[in-house]
């Protein structure tokens, strides 16, 4: 089936303002133009080309549905693994008071410092995550009891 959009500035402004041309007559993609998009490459052509290629490109007949919209580029992260971290606060905490309070006093300071910067936009989410995480490490290391009691 082919997909065809009628390309309006209302519905379709990212798209108009990329300036595109046929691929194949080299004519301006304007608003009102009939266009196809090929499903691989994302190639818009008006339907004319389109037709006059056999309805297919890239050695296929398939069109999007819809026309592109502008794309949020979302990076994959690894989990971290937190037991390391959480069992050397723990025994940080436990073992050796004066380190211990120490480390306490430090995620005490630096929190604010990691708030106040994600409150004016200098910082990314994952320094919240990041104090959020200490926070609960040094919380598990005070209240968690330990094998002795």
């Amino acid at each position: 089936m082919i997909h065809k959009h009628k390309l309006l500035q209302t519905k379709h402004n990212y798209f108009l303002n990329q300036n595109r041309q046929d691929p194949i007559t080299g004519d301006a993609i304007q608003e009102n133009d009939i266009v196809v998009v090929c499903a691989v490459c994302k190639s818009a052509f008006l339907i004319d080309s389109w037709e006059y290629m056999n309805n297919q490109h890239c050695n296929q007949t398939s069109t999007l549905k819809k026309i592109p919209r502008e794309e949020l580029v979302l990076f994959k992260r690894e989990k971290i693994n937190t037991e390391p971290i959480i069992d050397t606060t723990q025994s940080i905490i436990r073992n050796e008071p004066n380190r211990g309070c120490l480390l306490v006093v430090v995620m005490i300071v630096l929190a604010p410092a990691f708030i106040i910067s994600m409150l004016t936009g200098e910082r990314t989410g994952s320094d919240i995550l990041i104090v959020t995480v200490f926070f609960i490490i040094i919380l598990c290391a005070i209240f968690l009891p330990t094998n002795d009691e």
